[in-house]
């Protein structure tokens, strides 16, 4: 075995590289970072919806408790809880907006 320098060390002083430590490698669980989208009782994910709040038809994308980053606790003040919202994606596409779940119905 050849001797190595202070640079094959960590600065623990343990070897480093690609060489096998001879010990099993660590297994991690995959984790799933993605949750399908849950859409809203008897309207699922892809459903054409009208928001009688404002009128607007579009494509249900997905429903979510959503937490504004201005809503994120400050020292000294209560946290503002999620608010639930609704996203729907425009008919032919377009921006998608953001609406209260309650007045969102399905169309026919």
């Amino acid at each position: 075995m050849s001797p190595r320098s202070p640079s094959d060390l960590s600065p623990t002083g343990n070897p480093t590289g690609s060489r096998n430590s001879g010990l099993p490698a660590k297994s991690t669980p995959p984790v799933d970072a993605y949750v399908p989208a849950a859409g809203l009782p008897g309207i699922p994910v892809g459903t054409l919806v009208r928001d009688t709040a404002t009128g607007r038809q579009g494509t249900l994308r997905d429903v979510f408790p959503y937490e504004s980053l201005d809503a994120r606790p400050v020292p000294g003040l209560p946290a503002r809880p999620p608010r639930l919202l609704a996203f729907i994606r425009p008919v032919g596409g377009g921006r998608e907006w953001t609406a209260d779940p309650g007045p969102v119905v399905a169309l026919p």
